[in-house]
């Protein structure tokens, strides 16, 4: 948001739009679907309000992507994280078992029988 007039600048110049997506990946260090996204946002996203909700989105996902750094660099987190997972799924099929286990009858098992 902080280059938006040399974001809009570089697409009204640009004679195509395959030329404007290769300006905004060069000038701007964008991903290809960064700069499609750009291609494809309309004027009317760039008013205050819509700015105020692509600033709070951005602030969040920094927000989400520093946790998530976080959890990966502490061991006792991801560990925790993975027991707190595996309770939900405990939780969620403790149920009997549907289906039966037959021993008799395997102890004649053949090659063939493979």
């Amino acid at each position: 948001l902080d280059h938006l007039d040399a974001v809009i600048s570089l697409i009204r110049n640009s004679q195509t739009a395959e030329i404007a997506r290769t300006g905004l990946i060069e000038q701007f260090s964008l991903t290809e679907k960064q700069a499609q996204a750009i291609l494809d946002m309309r004027l009317q996203r760039l008013t205050g309000l819509e700015r105020e909700k692509i600033e709070e989105e951005y602030q969040s996902l920094v927000k989400l992507i520093g946790e998530l750094k976080d959890i990966l660099a502490n061991e006792y987190k991801v560990l925790e994280i993975i027991r707190e997972e595996l309770t939900e799924i405990k939780e969620r099929f403790n149920d009997e078992r549907r289906t039966e286990i037959v021993t008799s009858g395997l102890e004649t098992i053949e090659d063939e029988d493979l």
